[in-house]
């Protein structure tokens, strides 16, 4: 699939959780460049402004992860440190992926790829609870549901995973 069809998509899903505000849906479109093209953050500033840079910045992983085990550790510490937009853009990222592995016929990486932004969601989910941002917490259900529904699984938040429902 072209590289722009996933940012659009990406743009498509935030928008639809009713984000209106340009900075974060231009850091959606952007959310990859740093870390997939040679861009900087610094461009990205000069282009658009220090609010998109910021955030394109915190959806940028190292250019290696060492230092972590594997990739969930490393979701696991971003998830406690970034913007609520960022986790936003971060949790469409992932959902649009999960559902790109499972059309592609790969279950149980969806799954796996899913299960590794735990953290990501759990906070997001929380994050939007505590500032009582009902409708938007809304949206975000509706996406796991759907995501639910295609893989078969369930939310389980004491299990910290999403887990295979019984039959």
């Amino acid at each position: 699939m072209p590289y722009v069809v996933h940012v659009i998509d990406v743009l498509r899903r935030v928008s639809f959780l009713g984000i209106r505000n340009e900075d974060v849906l231009c850091a959606a479109v952007l959310h990859d460049v740093i870390e997939d093209c040679e861009v900087s953050k610094d461009q990205i500033e000069k282009v658009f402004n220090i609010k998109v840079a910021n955030i394109v910045e915190e959806l940028s992983r190292p250019n290696h992860i060492s230092g972590y085990k594997n990739k969930k550790e490393y979701l696991d510490l971003f998830a406690k440190k970034v913007s609520v937009n960022a986790l936003i853009i971060k949790f469409v990222d992932r959902m649009t992926n999960v559902e790109n592995y499972f059309v592609d016929g790969k279950k149980d990486y969806s799954l796996k790829y899913l299960n590794q932004a735990f953290s990501v969601i759990n906070r997001l989910i929380n994050e939007l609870k505590k500032a009582k941002n009902n409708k938007l917490l809304e949206l975000v259900w509706c996406e796991i549901k759907s995501i639910e529904t295609k893989l078969d699984v369930e939310f389980c938040k004491e299990c910290q995973a999403f887990t295979p429902k019984d039959k």
